[in-house]
């Protein structure tokens, strides 16, 4: 790792930034998760064997280092987020890792024109921050599929 670049992690924060490394490896991603989590974030995903082979999404996703974790487990990931500089982060780490099953996607509180539908989505420490949280519950059920299932 050696260049630094100053991220919001999602917009909570507001206008604070803090600093992420710019990443050269995959590995290099995990091990910066292990330091920032204070543990190895990818173990404490219980779940993410229910996304083998599944077209998954994550809602909430910041700067996409959980949707990079459970990329590995999915037929397709979607990372959808609502900081624009956060989301750009994210596609220039997919840039440099070059998966092919990885996107991300602006998230503007609606999914009205989100025309694929999911077999499995996460949302992390999300719904806290989130005015309405009947509504946004809503608005993911709009990209499942009928049996999809939401964690």
């Amino acid at each position: 790792m050696e260049k630094t670049k100053l991220i919001n992690p999602g917009g909570s924060l507001g206008d604070i930034d803090f600093p992420i490394p710019e990443f050269k490896n995959f590995t290099e991603l995990r091990n910066y998760m292990v330091l920032f989590h204070g543990y190895e974030v990818s173990n404490n995903l219980f779940f993410a064997s229910e996304f083998n082979g599944k077209d998954g999404a994550e809602v909430g996703c910041g700067h996409g280092l959980i949707t990079f974790m459970l990329s590995s487990h999915c037929k397709s990931i979607t990372g959808f987020g609502v900081d624009n500089k956060a989301i750009g982060y994210a596609e220039s780490l997919n840039h440099t890792f070059n998966f092919k099953n990885v996107k991300f996607q602006h998230y503007d509180g609606t999914f009205s024109n989100v025309q694929t539908a999911f077999d499995v989505a996460i949302s992390m420490n999300v719904i806290e921050h989130v005015i309405n949280p009947v509504k946004y519950l809503e608005e993911i059920y709009k990209i499942l599929k009928t049996d999809g299932v939401l964690y």
